[in-house]
């Protein structure tokens, strides 16, 4: 039995959509699949040709694979004990977000990880997206002198699962959330307006951080985003970077001179996929980051941190900061 095998918790939709097929794509060993039935997890090694072991229940996997690396898909309210369990069974853990519903939680699986030595991976793929990691690159590197401010916007139709602001911020929201974390550093304040009108949400937030830097997110939970949106503008010293769609981001380079057309001393570099209608559900994987995460669990493993515990604490103070004041009808 391979050691570094994934053992595969969970085999639901987003399993069988994007998790599984990113993880096929990087070249990760499947050893074991574990849902609620032989049956149902038999079905999908068989579905994806593969010849990993099927499981009912977590106990029985625990019981027969030895180390590994445990991948938990899940529903929010059973990973986090899963999580712990795997932890426990001296795994290291990829588990798709939220890893908890609440600071508590968050904080929970933090000490159980310290206390075990090994790491989870929280599932926050927007990070591993080609877009913005290049993004991260050109603001780390300085290219464009230091950022002065940002604004996002990230709109999508999460009507049918999200029933509450709760829902809505920490299964869609956190997205955005933990990648302006990712991206500009730690939130020292945000302050939060939504309105309800005609059905559905709109959020405006505004965000002061530890270094500075101030922006503004909007996020849109109706029915007219049946085509999910999602963008940042990043204004810099020298400069502004934009990324639009997961699939284009440009590069505006200012100039000092008075009149930068009469030389073209200006100029946009703009980077984007190459389209091609061929690339099919594998491109998809790679844009929205499932096959850039899965490579880092599967080569890397996950270390123990508490960054979970900081985008988890950020979407609590994002609801905090809602309260009776940040409604208007």
């Amino acid at each position: 039995m391979t050691k570094n095998g994934i053992q595969l918790v969970g085999a639901g939709m987003q399993t069988q959509r994007n998790i599984l097929p990113a993880l096929l794509l990087c070249g990760a060993q499947i050893d074991s699949i574990t849902t609620r039935s032989v049956e149902h997890a038999a079905a999908a090694a068989q579905k994806f040709g593969l010849s990993a072991r099927a499981y009912a229940g977590l106990d029985a996997m625990l019981a027969a694979e030895q180390g590994g690396k445990a991948v938990v898909v899940m529903q929010a309210k059973d990973a986090v004990p899963a999580v712990m369990r795997c932890l426990a069974a001296g795994k290291e853990v990829f588990v798709e977000k939220p890893c908890g519903m609440s600071p508590a939680e968050a904080q929970a699986v933090y000490e159980a990880s310290r206390a075990s030595g090994k790491g989870v991976l929280v599932g926050f793929m927007k990070r591993f997206a080609p877009v913005y990691r290049k993004l991260k690159e050109v603001l780390d590197g300085g290219e464009l002198g230091g950022v002065r401010s940002f604004r996002a916007a990230f709109c999508v139709d999460a009507s049918r699962f999200c029933q509450s602001d709760a829902d809505f911020v920490y299964f869609v929201a956190i997205h955005m959330l933990d990648l302006l974390r990712y991206l500009f550093g730690e939130v020292r304040s945000v302050h939060v307006q939504k309105n309800e009108l005609g059905g559905g949400c709109s959020y405006a937030a505004v965000f002061c951080m530890e270094n500075g830097v101030i922006g503004t997110a909007s996020f849109e939970n109706r029915t007219a985003w049946t085509r999910e949106s999602e963008s940042i503008c990043v204004t810099l010293e020298n400069g502004f970077a934009e990324s639009r769609e997961l699939n284009r981001l440009t590069l505006h380079r200012s100039a000092a001179a008075n009149a930068p057309w009469q030389s073209l001393s200006e100029r946009d570099d703009v980077f984007s996929d190459c389209f091609n209608p061929a690339s099919g559900t594998e491109k998809d994987i790679f844009l929205r980051g499932f096959a850039g995460e899965m490579r880092e669990f599967w080569e890397h493993g996950a270390a123990v941190s508490d960054d979970n515990l900081h985008t988890t604490r950020l979407c609590e103070a994002f609801l905090n900061a809602l309260g009776e004041n940040g409604k208007t009808q």
